[in-house]
């Protein structure tokens, strides 16, 4: 996925989604039924092979409709989107142990600012430098 630091790299090895969904259904492999909660990957098997292809396409129309994904950096802020600018400060109340309701609070009370969907298809990928950042 494009980042800040990886423009060139991604201009040069980039396979879109689409190319990679017909070969595999050309090739025998077929969807799986998505469960309410599931992460973002389109899931493939096939009858023939043990386990599981799965395709995260966040430039396909329709990538955040159902996104239910929040993430915490390295440094303790709370990305609401991942290609998104800045965060939430979470860091203050993650060094206390002791204020669990005090975290829930503040997560619960910045959902309100997660944005329907991302601006990738502008060329805007957000301010996040690299995914290593993000814990996994």
């Amino acid at each position: 996925m494009k980042t800040t630091d990886n423009d060139d790299y991604f201009a040069r090895h980039h396979v879109k989604a689409q190319g990679l969904r017909d070969w595999l259904d050309r090739n025998g492999w077929t969807p799986t039924p998505r469960a309410f909660d599931a992460g973002p990957a389109l899931e493939y098997r096939h009858p023939d092979h043990a386990g599981a292809i799965g395709l995260i396409a966040p430039y396909a129309p329709g990538f955040c409709d159902s996104c239910n994904r929040l993430r915490v950096t390295s440094k303790g802020k709370l990305r609401l989107c991942l290609f998104g600018d800045g965060g939430v400060d979470l860091r203050d109340l993650l060094q206390e142990d002791d204020d669990r309701e005090a975290l829930t609070r503040r997560i619960i009370s910045s959902l309100g600012g997660k944005s329907a969907g991302h601006s990738l298809a502008l060329g805007r990928s957000g301010d996040l430098r690299n995914l290593s950042q993000l814990g996994g």
